[in-house]
């Protein structure tokens, strides 16, 4: 994966790696690889990555989208309207 955090057009683009059916949900922030999040939902007709993106949509309060689905759980995520700075303080990151 390119750089796990980066600025893109008005907004900023990170990686996600989703773990479907799990026990809760979680967000975990991964310098090397971006965020591994855990949801619920199993990985069946889109509705763990529905999941995905209203959990995050919460967490940021900016819209997320699909940016670029790679392999299996891998994505690449794009939050509108938010600077990398912002980002990372409502993602609590300090790298």
């Amino acid at each position: 994966m390119q750089d796990v955090i980066r600025a893109h057009q008005s907004g900023v683009l990170f990686q996600v790696f989703v773990k479907p059916n799990s026990k809760k949900q979680t967000i975990k922030a991964k310098q090397k690889t971006g965020f591994v999040v855990s949801v619920t939902s199993a990985a069946v007709g889109g509705s763990a990555t529905r999941e995905l993106l209203k959990l995050l949509k919460v967490r940021i309060g900016r819209d997320v989208s699909v940016y670029q689905a790679h392999k299996n759980h891998e994505k690449t995520l794009f939050a509108a309207n938010i600077s990398i700075d912002a980002f990372k303080r409502i993602m609590n990151i300090s790298w």
